[in-house]
């Protein structure tokens, strides 16, 4: 059934590309793999695990789908904390939708130009097959704003790792790392600003 209704909204005519549903199409594939992406999930779960008074994890050796999960249980309890809360509430509008990926994935959506919506199904807690959509305009933002949040992230952390020295006064900093045999020990984590790239290195 779902081979079907693609063939026939999805692959027309030669025109396609020019009706726009190429770029909705690669938005998506995007979109999905970011949901999918081992460094950008294990980023954010650093961050909201610092902002929870954890240790540094120097070893995530779980799939993303885990730290998601983790991720979610942390922004609920930082959602009022006063230093926090502006944060967990931008993850929350951020956060990707899991069905999107899932009707990626299994090729079980439609892109219906004409109508300006995205129709595809997802299984409920009864395991059914209910129909949804999203519309081209709700898609729309829900795009951009994770674009724009992945490129502010990433800008972000690099500016801060630029100007560590200068913002520490320091060209180096002691942290506390895990060894082969599972305990801990403290050690020097050095920066070097390699003509604008910088480099931390022990």
């Amino acid at each position: 059934m779902k081979n079907d209704y693609l063939k026939k909204a999805y692959l027309p005519n030669p025109v396609i590309a020019e009706d726009g549903i190429e770029y909705v199409f690669m938005e998506i594939m995007l979109y999905g793999e970011t949901l999918e992406s081992k460094k950008h999930i294990h980023e954010i779960y650093r961050i909201f695990s610092l902002l929870s008074g954890e240790s540094y994890e120097w070893k995530l050796e779980k799939g993303a789908g885990f730290y998601r999960n983790k991720i979610t249980e942390m922004v609920k309890k930082l959602k009022n904390d006063s230093k926090c809360g502006s944060l967990s509430k931008i993850y929350k509008k951020f956060s990707l939708d899991k069905d999107i990926r899932d009707f990626f994935a299994h090729n079980d959506f439609v892109i219906e130009y004409e109508k300006k919506r995205i129709r595809y199904y997802k299984k409920n807690k009864n395991k059914d097959r209910i129909e949804k959509e999203i519309s081209f305009d709700k898609w729309t933002k829900m795009f951009l704003y994770q674009t724009e949040l992945c490129c502010q992230l990433y800008d972000k952390m690099k500016d801060r790792r630029s100007s560590f020295e200068k913002d520490t006064g320091k060209d180096e900093v002691q942290v506390t790392i895990p060894d082969n045999e599972g305990n801990f020990r403290e050690a020097t984590l050095n920066y070097w600003n390699n003509n604008g790239n910088p480099i931390f290195h022990f």
